[in-house]
C-alpha cells in the first residue's frame, strides 16, 4: 500500500481534469478555467475568450479585450472532494502598445486524514495549497491578426513539503473581429518543475487549437475546441453561447467525461458594468460517482474603450403641442481608431426593431427620434428601447450598448413636429416644421387714414 500523500499529488489532478486517462501536475493550468464563462462552454472558447479568462485558454485573445476588467471566481470542483478553487485577474487595455493581464488561481483542500504506508487508521490531517500567479501580454498586429504572451507561476505545497515552478506559454489569434475565428495556444512551452516529497513535478506541455462561429455576430456563438497534451489522450469541447437579450446569456457545452450548462447576467451603469454569471458541470462518465461542480464568478468593466448613449427624457409624445414630441438620443464614443459607420436600431417592447437610423463617419453628437418606424407611421403607445453600434474603421470591430429609451404616450391631436439635422449642437437647433392645416394668410391692405389725421401729419 502506497502512502497517502504520493496517491493525493495524483488524484487531486484527476479531479481537476476529471478524466479516465489521468492527471498531471499542474493540471490546474491546463483542465479547469478562470471564469465561468470559459467552464460554462466546456472550456470550448480558444478562438472567443475575449475576457478575463483569455490568459488562461489563449494570450493572444487578451487583445480582444476593450476595458479595463476585474474578475472574481470561486469554484466547488466535484463538492464532493473537498477541493475548491479561487481565481481573481484584471486586465488592462491600451491603445497603442496592446493590453495586459495578471491573474492568481489559488486550489486548496480541507483537512485531510494522513494515511502512513501500511496503516488504516489515520495519524493527523494535512491540507494541500496550489497558488499559480500568472503575468499575460498581448498585441492586435494586424487587424486579422493577434499574438500573446504568459509568465507564470505554479506553486504547490503539502505539509511541510512545497516547490515552485515557471513556466510560459504563447497563443496565436486570427479573424477576431469575423464571423468565423481560429486560435491556437501552446501551454507550457517552458514547463513548470519542481520537487516535492523527493519526486520532481513536471508539468506537461499542451496545445489548444479552438475555432468560434458567429453567423449572427454576437447573438450566438458555436465553438470548438481539442486540447492534446503529452501522455494524454486528446479531449475535445463543444460549447455554444445564445444570447436571447442584450443583458443575459445562455450557454452549454460537453466533452468526453461531461456536460456543462450556464447563464450570464449583466447590466451597464454610467461609468462601470457588472457581469455575474454561473456555470455547473454533471460528470457523466463517472456515474454520478463526482457530484457536481458549481462555479460562479462576478466581473465589473470600467474605463476603458466603450461607447454609451442616454436620453434626458424618460417619457414624451409624438402628438404633442408643446416640445415633447422628440426624443433625443446623445452619444458618448470612444473607441482605439477611427469609426467606419454608426447605427441605432430603436426596438419595442418585444424586442422588435421599428426604426433604424446609420450613416458612415463618426457618429453626431445627438439625433432625434420623432416616433415613427421606417415607413413613417407613428408607432404604437408603450415603452421603446435603444441599441447604439459602432464599427471600427481597421478592425471591423462592433462595440455596442443596450439601455431603455423612452416611453411614448400620446396626448392629443397631430401638432408641432421639429426636425432636427443631425450633427447640431443643441444651441444651433432652430428649424420647426409645422403642419398647416389653414388657407395661406391674405395681404392686408393698408388702412384708410381720415382727413383729420391727414392734416395732421402735414402739419
Amino acid at each position: 500500500m502506497r502512502n497517502y500523500i504520493l496517491l493525493l499529488i495524483i488524484f487531486i489532478p484527476v479531479l481537476l481534469n476529471a478524466e479516465n486517462d489521468g492527471g498531471m501536475p499542474g493540471d490546474v493550468f491546463v483542465s479547469w478555467g478562470s471564469d465561468s464563462r470559459g467552464l460554462a462552454m466546456a472550456g470550448a472558447i480558444t478562438g472567443l475568450a475575449d475576457d478575463a479568462s483569455s490568459s488562461y485558454y489563449n494570450p493572444a485573445c487578451l487583445s480582444c479585450v476593450e476595458r479595463h476588467r476585474v474578475t472574481f471566481m470561486h469554484s466547488m470542483i466535484y463538492m464532493s472532494s473537498n477541493l475548491s478553487l479561487e481565481a481573481i485577474s484584471y486586465t488592462f487595455s491600451t491603445k497603442e502598445i496592446g493590453n495586459f493581464g495578471i491573474g492568481l488561481l489559488a486550489l486548496h483542500s480541507s483537512k485531510i486524514d494522513r494515511y502512513p504506508a501500511e496503516e488504516a487508521v489515520p495519524r493527523g490531517t494535512f491540507t494541500y495549497t496550489n497558488i499559480a500567479p500568472m503575468l499575460t501580454y498581448a498585441l492586435s498586429i494586424k487587424s486579422w491578426f493577434s499574438a500573446g504572451i504568459s509568465y507564470k507561476i505554479l506553486y504547490e505545497a503539502m505539509m511541510n513539503e512545497s516547490g515552485v515552478g515557471h513556466g510560459l506559454d504563447l497563443g496565436l489569434l486570427l479573424f477576431p473581429s469575423g464571423w468565423f475565428s481560429f486560435g491556437v495556444s501552446g501551454q507550457n512551452l517552458i514547463s513548470p518543475s519542481w520537487t516535492l516529497i523527493n519526486e520532481t513535478q513536471t508539468t506537461p506541455i499542451s496545445a489548444r487549437i479552438g475555432f468560434s462561429f458567429r453567423p449572427y455576430r454576437d447573438m450566438f456563438a458555436m465553438c470548438g475546441d481539442v486540447l492534446v497534451s503529452e501522455k494524454k489522450l486528446p479531449l475535445f469541447h463543444m460549447g455554444f453561447e445564445y444570447k436571447p437579450l442584450y443583458s443575459m446569456a445562455v450557454r452549454g457545452g460537453m466533452d468526453q467525461y461531461k456536460f456543462t450548462y450556464g447563464v450570464g447576467l449583466k447590466r451597464d451603469m454610467d461609468r462601470y458594468t457588472i457581469k455575474i454569471d454561473y456555470a455547473g458541470a454533471y460528470h457523466y462518465e463517472s456515474s454520478s460517482l463526482l457530484s457536481p461542480a458549481h462555479n460562479i464568478s462576478i466581473s465589473f468593466e470600467f474605463g476603458g474603450f466603450r461607447v454609451r448613449a442616454r436620453t434626458p427624457k424618460v417619457a414624451f409624445s409624438p402628438m404633442s403641442e408643446g416640445g415633447e414630441n422628440l426624443a433625443w438620443l446623445v452619444f458618448e464614443t470612444n473607441i482605439r481608431g477611427e469609426v467606419q459607420k454608426w447605427e441605432v436600431i430603436i426596438k419595442d417592447r418585444y424586442r422588435t426593431p421599428v426604426r433604424r437610423m446609420g450613416a458612415y463617419g463618426p457618429p453626431p453628437y445627438r439625433i432625434a427620434w420623432d416616433g415613427k418606424d421606417n415607413n413613417g407611421i407613428f408607432v404604437e403607445d408603450g415603452n421603446y428601447y435603444f441599441e447604439y453600434r459602432v464599427t471600427e474603421e481597421r478592425t471591423e470591430r462592433v462595440y455596442e450598448c443596450e439601455d431603455a429609451f423612452v416611453t411614448l404616450k400620446t396626448v392629443g391631436p397631430k401638432g408641432t413636429i421639429i426636425m432636427t439635422p443631425m450633427g447640431e449642437k443643441p444651441e444651433l437647433i432652430k428649424e420647426e416644421i409645422r403642419e398647416k392645416t389653414e388657407s395661406p394668410e391674405q395681404e392686408t391692405p393698408p388702412e384708410e387714414k381720415n382727413e383729420n389725421e391727414t392734416s395732421e401729419e402735414q402739419e
